[in-house]
This record gives structure tokens, C-alpha cells and sequence, in this order.
């Protein structure tokens, strides 16, 4: 599991989706995890466990839940989905949404994922069973 973590890690920092960190030199950047600690980490490199749990956010700002799992495809080594809890009260009754990874740019300066959907949308989108996951992200974002 931790290596399938770090591919994925690789993928999004080789895809441009990672953004807003500080270049301290070329080789290392200062990221700020969620709990707020400042971690050295490699340019080339971010553990996957600094991504679970973050912040999803629309770009008014509004918070529209956490990032619960990323999945990866074992056969391609890359990501099929990033799982999104929405709603509920300490993990129960919110609402699980299977978005492509190309829907999120991930801001590490301020530990959270971006996306362009409002409260709304996700209030009337049709999430997934926590018990029956899916095996693609939903055709429906």
C-alpha cells in the first residue's frame, strides 16, 4: 500500500497538479501538512499519507469535505479515483464522491485540494455506498 502511495505521489507531482509550495532550492521544498508541521520533502517525491485527510474546497472557499482515499489502478500505476467524504458527523452520514484526479489542483501551502464545484452540487450529486466502492470515478463529475 505505501508503495502504490508513492507512485501516486509521483504521478500528480509529474502531472503539475501539485502546487503552492515553497522552493527552499531546486532538490527539496518546506510542505505544510494538514496538523500544520512543516516537512522537508523532495521536489520529486510527496508521501501520499501528507494528502489523505485533507481539506477539499471550492475556489470561494467553501469547505466541501475531506479527502478520504486515493485509489489507485494496480494494473496502470495510476490513479483511478480520489475519494471524497462530504457531510456527516465524525464519518457518519456523509456522502462519498469517486472524483477523477484531474478534477482537484492540490495546494500544498495551504493543505487542501481545490475543486470547481459548490455545496449544492454535491448535496444533489449521487455518492457512492461505503460498503460497494467503485472501480472508476463517476461518470457523473
Amino acid at each position: 500500500m505505501k508503495k502504490t502511495k508513492l507512485i501516486l505521489v509521483s504521478i500528480l507531482l509529474a502531472g503539475g497538479l501539485v502546487s503552492g509550495y515553497s522552493e527552499e532550492n531546486s532538490n527539496t521544498s518546506i510542505f505544510k501538512t494538514a496538523n500544520h508541521n512543516e516537512q522537508k520533502v523532495s521536489n520529486l517525491a510527496l508521501p501520499a499519507s501528507y494528502l489523505i485527510g485533507e481539506k477539499v474546497v471550492n475556489y470561494k472557499g467553501e469547505n466541501l469535505g475531506k479527502v478520504k482515499e486515493i485509489m489507485i489502478n494496480p494494473t496502470t500505476g495510476k490513479v483511478a479515483y480520489v475519494v471524497v467524504s462530504y457531510g456527516g458527523f465524525l464519518g457518519m452520514g456523509d456522502k462519498l464522491f469517486a472524483f477523477p484526479i484531474k478534477a482537484f489542483k492540490i495546494d500544498t501551502a495551504n493543505s487542501q485540494f481545490k475543486i470547481k464545484k459548490s455545496k449544492e452540487e454535491l448535496e444533489e450529486a449521487p455518492g457512492f455506498d461505503k460498503n460497494n466502492w467503485p472501480e472508476t470515478s463517476s461518470d457523473y463529475w
